[in-house]
């Protein structure tokens, strides 16, 4: 009896180290057309593909409470101070059309509508970590539309999402690294001012950008339009490989 008790409790202690399994997603849509405002009168474009966990575990959960927090602030359009009130996809939806509508009628001779698009996918998963990535346009009214990247990290032992700083041992190490990389992938020696080839950095001081994530490849941070150039030069972009952001990580289970 005891050794049945012993091989048990072995067992279990076991299972509950394993590493997390893969996680599995589904491909889901929504569109404006999902509306019944929509069946009779015209509304704005709403394109948005992204997944959703599968599971009803907590990390599912928490993945899929991010993913649709991100949807609906894509959809969320007006003064950015303004609190998001949406609670659901569908809701955020309504009140962007709703919003739409008031601007038409107030300014009958807008040129386009308004659109929005959003694609959310799985970019990098291991055992302990997890990456989406987020690419959303939006267009309001003016000269063009805005795109933009972003990305949502989870840490599936912990079972909830994190920020890209928690998983690097030394930060203002691992910072300085990436000015190195920056300077040489855009022909800058350590000399030369950041902002010489016409970046805009604020007080023409380095820093990294808020959009950062794990690929195959290894770390990629994007600085998205406007933040440290202009729309015309669109997204700029630094992959870094795994071979040398290893040694920043807290972990190299990576």
């Amino acid at each position: 009896m005891f050794e049945r008790i012993s091989l048990l409790f072995l067992l279990l202690l076991l299972l509950g180290c394993a590493d997390p399994a893969p996680l599995s997603f589904e491909n889901l849509s929504f569109s404006e057309e999902e509306l019944a405002m929509c069946t009779s009168v015209a509304c704005p474009e709403i394109s948005l593909q992204y997944i959703q966990a599968e599971g009803s575990d907590d990390l599912a959960n928490q993945i899929n409470q991010e993913v649709e927090a991100l949807l609906i602030n894509a959809l969320h359009i007006g003064d950015p101070d303004e609190p998001i009130t949406a609670t659901h996809l569908s809701e955020a939806a309504q009140e962007f059309v709703n919003t739409y509508r008031l601007h038409v009628a107030e300014f009958p001779d807008m040129p386009a509508a308004y659109a929005v698009e959003a694609t959310i996918s799985e970019r990098f998963q291991n055992d302990q970590y997890l990456s989406l990535e987020a690419n959303v346009y939006t267009y309001t009214g003016g000269a063009h539309g805005y795109g933009s990247t972003s990305f949502l990290l989870f840490d599936k032992a912990l079972g909830t999402s994190i920020s890209f700083p928690e998983v690097i041992a030394d930060w203002e190490a691992f910072e300085a690294y990436v000015e190195t990389a920056f300077r040489k992938a855009y022909e800058l020696s350590a000399a030369d001012s950041i902002n010489a080839n016409g970046f805009w950095f604020e007080k023409d001081q380095f820093y990294i950008p808020k959009s950062i994530g794990f690929t195959s490849e290894g770390v990629l941070l994007i600085y998205n339009p406007y933040e440290i150039a202009s729309y015309a030069e669109g997204a700029i972009e630094l992959s870094l490989p795994w071979k040398d952001i290893e040694p920043y990580l807290k972990t190299s289970s990576l």
